[in-house]
């Protein structure tokens, strides 16, 4: 009798029957939606003022593109190094109908998080789980500190897009899953991990029509990538080589890479890499313990989770992979690994606290799970609000200046500069956004770019050069630069010519000699 109660409460939640509850009801779908949104916005708001100058990069992308039909970070050179097309391509059409890149940023941001919320809603109404494990999950996603150093970045919009694929597996629906995966990769092509996983692990429930969705993803991304091909010199982003031309950064003594990249933030930014990386940990953590559960004792709870436990798979194999590619660790490379474990996370309890009536998850001795999860949220929240608000800095960063103070720099240096080309400090986002003009830098500057090149095609071996090869068979090799005129230095002492000079401060110091440093703006040589 236990176990046809038990089953009977898992079903799926009839749809009609949904439609049919009052509005007024506290678990029509709006109120949890309402309730991620609000979040969101409150995390953009106060964390907007302290952007990663990586984010700026992005906004400037998506403002050129939004105002002059531009495919650039400077106005006066065309270039290939933003790495997320579909997130610059967003961010353009909300800036073209707002004319404020940053607001445009908030609108995506939250409407990530609601992806987050609203995909996990569906598969939980489908295999039989309690929907307020989609809340939790965007919640954590959106509290977590990392990703609030990453806001901006394409990290929550493949968050939301990944929810979103998972449903639309679990829903069975070939055609939808191919579109949203194809956008997925345009996002990140690193991405295509967690698309291959889902499909692999998810699809075989699919009828005859699972063709369509590699149809669907192949019609959504090959046109972007043949027009980058012959009108950009690459199918792919130059970032891609620009990031792995220097995979390690030296610190206290040491090196780190991508594979003890955490441990450089776990001595730099103890709490927040804590807060940050649990999620993840408990989400791998659960996903043992299921898999364990699976093999021995493979109950209804246990099956309820089938196809959610991919994401697991996926977070777990996209940080793998990452480690093999050999890249420096940028924290934000950490995010997708971080979001899938942490969605599976919110299912896991979510099943783990489930009673045999759903009418009765409070308070029940199953719970403990759930409480500690939300405990972590609030952590993370009270973190956050302790760091006082708003802050200068993202909880987790590595600039060497303040956001404020790179936009006084780039304001006064398109001041001075006027048409002349200055040479940026190596962190170009926030100079080029607030300056807005010839900033030249790696990401700007297609000289410098086509320069970098040749060693990355000296070391590859014979299958990779060929695939090099065929990739920049478009590429000028000799485009037209940029010639500096002016230069930014970062320095501990201003040099006697200079023309003006910066002091400028940091939360970010890796063993290095704390202060004061200065930007000065020089002559060139």
């Amino acid at each position: 009798m236990t176990s046809a109660i038990e089953s009977m409460s898992s079903r799926p939640a009839d749809p009609d029957v949904e439609r049919r509850r009052a509005w007024w009801l506290p678990n029509r779908s709006w109120v949890p939606s309402l309730y991620v949104a609000v979040v969101a916005m409150a995390v953009v708001a106060v964390a907007k003022a302290a952007l990663i100058d990586d984010t700026y990069i992005t906004l400037s992308y998506a403002r050129n593109l939004a105002y002059h039909g531009h495919w650039g970070l400077v106005p006066t050179q065309t270039a290939n190094t933003a790495t997320s097309v579909f997130n610059v391509w967003i961010l353009a059409a909300f800036t073209a109908v707002t004319r404020q890149p940053v607001l445009a940023l908030g609108i995506v941001h939250v409407l990530s998080a609601l992806a987050v919320e609203y995909g996990l809603r569906r598969v939980a109404r489908k295999i039989g789980l309690p929907t307020w494990c989609a809340p939790l999950a965007a919640t954590l996603v959106v509290v977590n500190p990392l990703l609030i150093s990453s806001i901006g970045l394409e990290i929550t919009l493949g968050g939301g897009l990944t929810a979103l694929l998972l449903a639309s597996a679990v829903d069975e629906r070939p055609v939808l899953f191919g579109l949203l995966a194809g956008l997925l990769v345009l996002t990140r092509p690193d991405l295509v991990i967690v698309v291959v996983v889902v499909f692999v692990l998810v699809r075989h429930k699919w009828d005859r029509r699972w063709w369509w969705a590699p149809v669907a993803a192949i019609g959504i991304t090959v046109p972007w990538y043949v027009w980058s091909w012959i009108a950009l010199g690459s199918a792919v982003p130059i970032t891609l080589f620009i990031k792995t031309e220097n995979p390690t950064w030296t610190a206290f003594g040491n090196i780190y890479g991508f594979e003890n990249g955490l441990d450089l933030y776990l001595r730099v930014f103890p709490a927040a890499t804590v807060l940050s990386v649990l999620p993840a940990v408990l989400g791998v953590l659960a996903a043992l313990i299921w898999v364990a559960l699976r093999l021995f004792r493979p109950g209804d709870r246990v099956r309820q989770l089938d196809r959610v436990a991919p994401l697991a798979l996926a977070g777990v194999l996209h940080f793998v992979a990452y480690c093999m590619l050999g890249v420096a660790p940028f924290h934000w490379y950490y995010g997708p690994s971080i979001i899938c474990t942490t969605i599976f996370l919110a299912a896991a309890v979510a099943a783990a606290a489930t009673p045999a009536q759903q009418s009765k998850v409070a308070l029940h001795p199953r719970s403990g799970p759930l409480a500690a999860v939300v405990l972590l949220a609030v952590a993370c929240i009270g973190y956050y609000g302790l760091r006082g608000l708003p802050s200068r800095f993202a909880p987790i960063q590595t600039n060497w200046a303040a956001p404020e103070q790179y936009a006084q720099i780039g304001s006064t240096v398109g001041i001075i500069a006027g048409d002349r080309v200055v040479a940026s400090t190596g962190e170009v986002g926030a100079q080029a956004y607030f300056c807005d003009c010839a900033l030249s830098d790696l990401f700007s500057n297609p000289a410098a770019a086509a320069g970098m090149l040749p060693p990355v095609l000296a070391r590859s071996g014979p299958i990779g050069r060929t695939l090099l090869d065929w990739n920049f068979h478009n590429f000028d090799w000799a485009p037209t630069g940029m010639k500096n005129e002016l230069i930014l230095k970062h320095l501990k002492t201003p040099p006697d010519n200079a023309i003006a000079v910066w002091a400028v401060d940091t939360s970010w110091n890796p063993g290095a000699d704390p202060g004061p440093w200065y930007v000065a703006l020089v002559p060139a040589p």
